[in-house]
């Protein structure tokens, strides 16, 4: 892995692609006895980079969803409403940059997975 990816944020980035659902190492699905081998020969295994739009509920951690959960476990780059409470920012990935929303939308930036969270304002879902 280390040989495939020598880069460490590029190594997270394709683990956390391989093992999300429907990845090729998603370990709720059945995989062959050759996955891994595959997954390292597969090129663009990483994880979809972008900018994602959170839009959260409530203050407390529980009430995020799973996908919410796994983007700000893969988030490189979290841009946060000054109002989100530090719990659900404990949630982001420890090495992410984390940033207080300037009213600027955020720019994909080349291989970068890049998260708006903002508080879901009423008749959102």
């Amino acid at each position: 892995i280390r040989a495939r990816w020598p880069d460490g944020a590029e190594r997270r980035r394709a683990i956390d692609a391989a093992l999300a659902p429907g990845g090729r190492l998603d370990p709720l699905a059945n995989a062959s006895d050759t996955a891994v081998l595959q997954w390292l020969g597969a090129p663009n295994a990483s994880a979809q980079a972008g900018v994602y739009t959170l839009a959260i509920k409530s203050d407390d951690p529980d009430d995020l969803t799973i996908r919410q959960l796994r983007l700000l476990g893969s988030a490189d780059l979290v841009i946060h409403d000054a109002d989100v409470t530090a719990d659900i920012l404990a949630r982001v990935r420890a090495d992410a940059s984390l940033s207080i929303f300037d009213g600027q939308e955020p720019v994909s930036r080349e291989g970068r997975i890049i998260v708006r969270l903002m508080r879901a304002t009423a008749g959102s879902s």
